[in-house]
């Protein structure tokens, strides 16, 4: 189980690595809304993923074949909820069309609720990047 927890850390630690380029965007574009939420996104993701990752990583074990597929499912589920954030914040979405929108995004499927008018740049930025990041989840997977 820690073996899980570690590589689901990594993942987090990663996406927030990679939200520095919507932050970019956001700022180039003075969208400070997306801007702030980008930031405090980073921050707090960057901060558990770190924390979580030192306590667990000396507990690293070899995973078999079920080890591995529970940790496919589990860092695709742990991807898909990452993701809602911004979702809900930044464009006020409900609940439901955020995970809708996340799960579209995370499995590169590119169905959108939105209209391309009312998308903000740096939120267009972050769907692609989160179809980016699902698409080399399933390559890793």
């Amino acid at each position: 189980m820690s073996s899980i927890i570690t590589l689901i850390c990594a993942l987090i630690a990663f996406f927030a690595i990679m939200m520095l380029f919507p932050l970019a965007v956001a700022f180039a574009t003075s969208d400070w809304q997306a801007f702030i939420t980008f930031a405090a996104l980073i921050l707090a993701y960057g901060f558990f993923a770190t924390i979580m990752f030192l306590a667990m990583a000396m507990r690293f074990n070899k995973l078999n074949r079920s080890g591995a597929f529970i940790t496919a499912i589990a860092l695709w589920l742990v991807f898909a909820l990452i993701a809602i954030p911004p979702f809900i914040i930044i464009e006020s979405l409900s609940l439901t069309e955020a995970i809708f929108e996340s799960v579209s995004a995370t499995i590169t499927l590119g169905v959108s609720f939105q209209p391309l008018n009312k998308v903000s740049n740096a939120m267009e930025f972050y769907r692609s990047l989160v179809a980016w990041q699902g698409g080399l989840l399933t390559l890793l997977c």
